[in-house]
C-alpha cells in the first residue's frame, strides 16, 4: 500500500489508460526508503508547502483542476497513513463504494474505469431490478470542500476527537499531515494524488455507514445512485444524504441531483439507436458510413 501510494499513485493518473499525465513523468524511484529521507522539518511541517495546480483539458473544453504536491509533504502524509493503516483500513472493506483501495496489477491503488465496465452494467441491471425509481447524487466541489478536521470526526467520532485535540493524537497528526500539503489551510485537499482518495473515502464511508440501514445505493468517488421502491423512498434518501454529508461541512450539487422513474436503459439512448444502426450491415461503404454519422 505504500509502494503504491508513493510509486504509482503520486501524479494525478487514475484512469485506466492514465492520460493524465505525460508517460515521460513517474515516481516509481520514490521508494519508502527515499521518503523518509525526504520528510520536511519540524519548524517546515507547521508552515506546510503549496502544491502545483495545473489545468487538464477535457472532452467538452472545460479545464479540470488537478494536483501535484510537494514531494515532502506528500511523503510525511504518505507515512502517516501506513503508520495508522489499522485505524484506516474501514475504507477499503466499505462495498458501497466502488473505488475503494484495492492494489491493482500495475501497482495502483486507485484505477477509475468504472463507467464503461460490464461489472457497471451488471450492478445497474442487479440493483435496479424490481424497483422504481433511481437517484442519481452528486456531491458539491468534493474535494475542494473537505474539511480537514472532519477527518479526525470520521475516524473516531465526533465526540472522542472534539474532547482529544492533542497533536500526540494519531487522527490529529493525520490532520496536520493533511493540512501540510495545502498549506496549512483547513479547507480543500488535492484533486488527483492517491492520498486525496483516502482521505475523501475516510469521510464518505461514514456517510455510507448511515445510510446503508435503510437504503440500497453505490457511490463512485462522489457520485451516488441509490434504487428506491417508489418515490417517497427517493426524496427521502436525497435528504438523508444531504443531512449525513453536513456533518461532515460537506453538500448536494443541486443541478447533479434528480429522480428518475425506473426502467432506464444503462446507456443513453442515442448509444442504443445507433448500435441498432449497424445490425445486419455486412460491407460497410462510404454511402452507409456517412448516413451513420450524419
Amino acid at each position: 500500500m505504500l509502494n503504491a501510494l508513493l510509486k504509482h499513485n503520486f501524479f494525478p493518473a487514475h484512469s485506466s489508460d492514465r492520460v493524465e499525465m505525460p508517460p515521460c513523468f513517474s515516481t516509481e524511484a520514490l521508494t519508502p526508503a527515499i521518503a523518509r529521507k525526504i520528510l520536511p522539518p519540524q519548524a517546515r511541517s507547521k508552515t506546510g508547502y503549496d502544491d502545483i495546480e495545473y489545468r487538464l483539458t477535457q472532452y467538452s473544453g472545460v479545464p479540470r483542476y488537478l494536483s501535484i504536491p510537494h514531494p515532502s509533504a506528500y511523503a510525511q502524509l504518505c507515512l502517516c497513513i501506513y503508520k495508522h493503516w489499522n485505524d484506516i483500513e474501514y475504507t477499503a472493506k466499505n462495498k458501497n463504494s466502488q473505488i475503494r483501495p484495492l492494489i491493482h496489477k500495475d501497482g495502483r491503488l486507485f484505477i477509475m474505469d468504472y463507467y464503461n465496465s460490464e461489472t457497471a452494467l451488471q450492478r445497474h441491471h442487479r440493483m435496479s431490478f424490481s424497483r422504481r425509481f433511481m437517484v442519481k447524487a452528486d456531491i458539491s466541489n468534493c474535494f475542494p470542500s473537505i474539511y480537514s478536521h472532519a477527518v479526525p470526526w470520521a475516524a473516531v467520532g465526533f465526540t472522542k476527537a472534539k474532547a482529544h485535540r492533542d497533536n500526540s493524537e494519531w487522527f490529529n497528526e493525520l490532520d496536520a499531515c493533511i493540512r501540510a500539503l495545502k498549506r496549512g489551510e483547513t479547507q480543500g485537499i488535492g484533486i488527483g494524488p492517491g492520498t486525496s482518495a483516502i482521505v475523501s473515502e475516510m469521510i464518505l464511508a461514514r456517510v455510507d455507514e448511515e445510510l446503508e440501514k435503510k437504503y440500497s445505493f453505490c457511490r463512485f468517488i462522489d457520485d451516488y445512485r441509490s434504487y428506491c421502491e417508489d418515490e417517497g423512498e427517493a426524496q427521502q434518501f436525497i435528504s438523508d444524504l444531504g443531512n449525513a454529508l453536513a456533518k461532515y461541512k460537506l453538500h448536494l450539487n443541486v443541478k447533479k441531483t434528480g429522480i428518475t422513474a425506473l426502467p432506464q436503459s444503462h446507456s443513453p439512448d442515442w448509444k442504443s439507436s445507433l448500435a441498432m444502426l449497424l445490425r445486419g450491415i455486412n460491407n460497410l461503404d462510404s454511402n452507409t458510413a456517412t448516413s451513420y454519422f450524419s
